[in-house]
């Protein structure tokens, strides 16, 4: 596979990237074919043992126009081996939005507008 992911230090993405940060969450280094694209942060929703999360993704400016669909795919497939059993997105952004509207097939079901962001959520069997 040429996506994988490396656990970084939430520190570092306190440091760098405040807004992203949450003291609940796990972040990952994105890592295509060898190169650093950006991370991504899940974030479970309710207290111990919950079984739904928040995904959070950054891509670097660099690479937003060439991701292939192997790692969108890669990417929200992550939470399944941490061992959550949904994820939720939220999002503003035209692009994100018709790339998560296209991908139903996969699992990702929209949900509608809650607070002005598209919310999609996906379950993993």
């Amino acid at each position: 596979m040429d996506t994988c992911f490396t656990e970084i230090d939430a520190s570092e993405v306190k440091d760098g990237f405040p807004k992203f940060y949450d003291e609940r969450g796990r972040f990952f280094d994105i890592i295509h074919t060898g190169y650093p694209i950006g991370f991504v942060g899940i974030r479970p929703l309710g207290l111990k043992n919950c079984e739904d999360c928040e995904l959070e993704v950054f891509i670097f400016k660099h690479y937003r126009n060439s991701l292939s669909k192997g790692t969108v795919l890669a990417t929200l497939d992550l939470p399944k081996p941490l061992g959550f059993k949904k994820c939720w997105m939220k999002t503003t952004r035209r692009t994100v939005v018709k790339l998560l509207n296209s991908m139903g097939k996969y699992g990702i079901i929209p949900l509608g507008l809650i607070d002005k962001k598209h919310v999609f959520v996906r379950e993993f069997l």
